[in-house]
């Protein structure tokens, strides 16, 4: 009986967004922030994220928003869950059209 010798098979490349270490990379998009959004920094007091124009950075434990507001900026992290409630509800929207899912 001939074998053949077995071809090793290539190792499946790296998902899109993902590093060599195997954790997602952040996306950022441009949103505003158009009705009542606060986030609570663990243990401290509710933050207010002030109407108009923010950067959202996502990754696959939350999203985190930065401002600028006059002559102060600010940055507030939050469980995707309530970011995407905020989302839903209009409180928060994406500039721009949003991309396909994959």
């Amino acid at each position: 009986m001939h074998v053949q010798p077995r071809t090793p098979t290539p190792a499946p490349a790296a998902a899109a967004g993902s590093t060599d270490k195997g954790q997602a990379t952040a996306v950022r998009r441009s949103a505003q922030v158009i009705g009542e959004v606060s986030s609570r920094q663990g243990e401290g007091t509710n933050i207010v994220i002030p109407v108009g124009p923010c950067v959202v950075r996502l990754t696959a434990m939350d999203a985190t928003l930065s401002w600028v507001d006059g002559d102060s900026s600010g940055q507030a992290a939050m469980p995707l869950t309530d970011f995407h409630r905020l989302l839903q509800t209009g409180a928060i929207a994406f500039d721009g059209p949003t991309p396909a899912s994959a």
